[in-house]
C-alpha cells in the first residue's frame, strides 16, 4: 500500500524527509511513501512549492486531508519544546501520524517510538529510549 504523506513544517529537515521517503521507495523497488506536500504556518510559504512539492496550507488545514498520513519535521532548537502543542493544533489523530525510519538507522528493540517521528540515516536509538 502506498502511503500519501504530508510533512508538517517546511525547511531543511523536511527536505531531508522527502529524500528519505524517496530512498526507501528506491530500496524497496516500489512506491511505499508518496510525499504529497507540506503544511506550515508561515503565510509566506503557503501556495508555493518547496523541494518540488506544494505547501498545501497552514497547520490548521491538516485535518482536511483525510487520506494522508503525517510526519513531523518541526524540530529546531527554538520550537522543540513547543512541538507537542504545535502538532496538537493540526487536529489530526495519532493513528494518522507515521514513523519513518531510514534503513541505515539502528533502533534498539527496547526503544519505544511513538507515531510521527523520523529516524534519519545512521542514527542510533539507544535502549529504553522513549519518544
Amino acid at each position: 500500500m502506498t502511503k500519501p504523506v504530508i510533512i508538517i513544517g517546511v525547511g531543511g529537515y523536511s527536505a531531508n524527509l522527502v529524500d528519505m521517503m524517496r530512498d526507501a521507495n528506491t530500496a524497496a523497488g516500489r512506491e511505499i511513501w508518496r510525499p504529497v506536500g507540506f503544511v506550515d504556518d508561515d503565510p509566506e510559504k503557503n501556495n508555493k512549492n518547496y523541494y518540488g512539492l506544494p505547501v498545501l496550507g497552514s497547520l490548521n488545514d491538516a485535518s482536511r486531508f483525510n487520506d494522508a498520513y503525517f510526519i513531523n519535521a518541526i524540530g529546531s532548537t527554538k520550537s522543540a519544546t513547543l512541538k507537542p502543542k504545535i502538532i496538537a493544533r493540526a487536529g489530526v489523530p495519532p493513528e494518522r501520524f507515521d514513523t519513518l525510519i531510514h534503513s541505515s538507522a539502528f533502533v534498539s528493540p527496547s526503544a519505544n517510538i511513538g507515531p510521527g517521528p523520523a529516524i534519519t540515516p545512521n542514527c542510533r536509538v539507544v535502549p529504553a529510549a522513549h519518544f
